[in-house]
This record gives structure tokens, sequence and C-alpha cells, in this order.
């Protein structure tokens, strides 16, 4: 998050320290500007492990500049691959995003975290190099996923399980007025 509005009146924990600058103040609000403002996605060689989620929390907002290279996340990290160095580059290249799908390339070269900073939300899910993968919380709000050293295409995408139970629903829905609807013709042809 890049800025932060405070409404008028309203107390906020976080007043002016080395992370948070303030950029305006008025009668209708106040804004501070975080300094120490991470990409919308980006690599984490580092993470820690908090189950409870008001702890993670808390977690994330006692974080200190100086730790701001470890991220939080909700279980352990499952690495899929090899932890074996690959002679690569460090990048990360977000393609163009849609509402429901967010695509990256990645190149590492050691085991990471692509840690997406886009709220993490049921129904989201990824792919490193067409293969499933689990999400894992970051930080309280965020996705993430585990990558091993080497180039990786990642895909985010949303599916929630409410779109083919939908479906389903409307398609049974669809067969039963149809049925009906043959069943009252039929019926309406009977001599009495």
């Amino acid at each position: 998050m890049r800025f932060v509005v405070v409404a008028p009146g309203a107390a906020w924990e976080a007043e002016p320290t080395s992370r948070w600058r303030p950029v305006y103040a008025g009668r209708d609000a106040r804004v501070y500007e975080n300094l120490s403002v991470r990409p919308r996605v980006f690599l984490a060689t580092r993470h820690r492990v908090v189950t409870d989620a008001e702890e993670s929390l808390r977690a994330v907002q006692s974080r200190s500049p100086a730790d701001s290279s470890v991220v939080i996340v909700d279980r352990d990290v499952v690495w899929p691959g090899s932890a074996e160095e690959e002679a690569v580059e460090e990048s990360v290249t977000l393609d163009t995003p849609s509402p429901d799908t967010v695509e990256v390339r990645v190149r590492t070269p050691r085991r990471a975290l692509l840690v997406l900073a886009d709220l993490y939300w049921p129904g989201w899910r990824v792919s490193v190099d067409g293969v499933e993968r689990e999400i894992v919380r970051v930080d309280y709000l965020f996705r993430g996923v585990a990558v091993d050293p080497g180039v990786h295409a990642v895909r985010f995408w949303y599916a929630p399980w409410s779109v083919p139970v939908g479906r389903g629903v409307t398609a049974a829905t669809a067969a039963l007025l149809i049925v009906a609807a043959l069943h009252r013709k039929a019926a309406g042809r009977r001599p009495y």
C-alpha cells in the first residue's frame, strides 16, 4: 500500500516515522506515503511461518523496515523441486493483468516465494509452468507461490467453486423446465 488516507479526527497508530511520510494534511483528511512500499509482484527468499491470523497481522504491522525482506506466511512452504541454485539473474515481469488472471515471468537463482500483492481471497488458483500449485497467504493480505531456481511462467486465475455449481444448478433447472413443458404438452394431447 503506497498511501494511507486518515479521516478527520481518526486516530492512526503509524503517525510519521521513518516509514511513513505525511504528504497532505487538511480539514478533510491526512495522507501518508509508505516509504518502504514493495512492488506489486516480487520475490522473497526469507519467510517466517505464523499460523494464527491475528498474530500474523500483528507481526506484519509491527515489522520494522529492517525486517521488510522477511515475509510472513500462514503455513509451511512446500518446495516442489530442487534447491540447487541456477545461474540466472533474478527478475520478475508482470504481463498485462486482467481482473481474473495475472501472468508473471520469473527468473530466480534460488528458491523463493513469488508474492503478488493482490488480495488473498478464496477462489484464486495458481500454476507454475502449467502445473497447479498451492497458494500461500503472505503478509496476511497477499497471495504467494513457491518457485524453484530457474525460469518459470506463473499464472494466477480466479475460479471460485461457486461458478461450476451455479452452472450445474442452471443446467438442472433448465432440464427440469424442459421435462415439465414436454410433460404438460403430452398431457394436453391425451383424450379424456
